[in-house]
């Protein structure tokens, strides 16, 4: 098999499947796999600990990392900054720095202890239920500055900020706010 750049996103909350899927993956000669906690969907987060919803359990999302990579010498995980249950439930403007904040972080440690070195956020909330995924991305306000915060906060880590970055002068504006 040639070497391959491509990565494999799988989701779920059970280790032994996904371990199991990791192993089918490498011997299809896949270059990683990133577990999805950033999926918002009814059908995924609704569902029980998937998606999302698997950012409120630090821990197990660890264990199946670890799992993973068990399997897999390259794991990364695609998160939001946080999650909560509905809209009436966003925080306000200076709960972002304490709480969510702190959420994120407690979340992104967890995974490191796992062997997590690769992170790619959607700098919003995921609210869990009562809005579809399309309003899931529009409705909880943009966050780059807490992804950017923990990239500088993690500068061991890849940080890979993902959110509605549409132009140029987006990414010039990231940049000159990083610099």
């Amino acid at each position: 098999h040639e070497s391959s750049l491509t990565v494999l996103q799988l989701g779920g909350a059970e280790s032994v499947p996904l371990r199991a899927c990791a192993k089918l993956a490498t011997d299809y000669n896949y270059a990683g796999i990133n577990l999805n906690c950033g999926c918002p969907s009814d059908r995924v987060a609704g569902a029980g600990c998937f998606g999302a919803a698997m950012m409120r359990t630090p821990q197990l999302t660890a264990d199946i990392c670890r799992a993973i990579g068990e399997e897999c010498s390259q794991v990364s995980v695609k998160c939001r900054i946080g999650v909560v249950d509905t809209q009436r439930d966003l925080p306000k403007e200076e709960e972002y720095h304490t709480k969510v904040y702190s959420d994120l972080r407690r979340f992104v440690d967890a995974q490191v202890d796992a062997g997590v070195r690769t992170f790619i956020i959607h700098a919003r909330l995921a609210v869990l239920s009562g809005l579809t995924p399309d309003k899931n991305r529009q409705i909880p306000p943009l966050r780059y500055d807490l992804v950017l915060r923990l990239a500088q906060d993690y500068p061991e880590l890849k940080i890979i900020l993902n959110g509605e970055i549409t132009d140029y002068d987006q990414i010039n504006q990231l940049n000159s706010s990083i610099q």
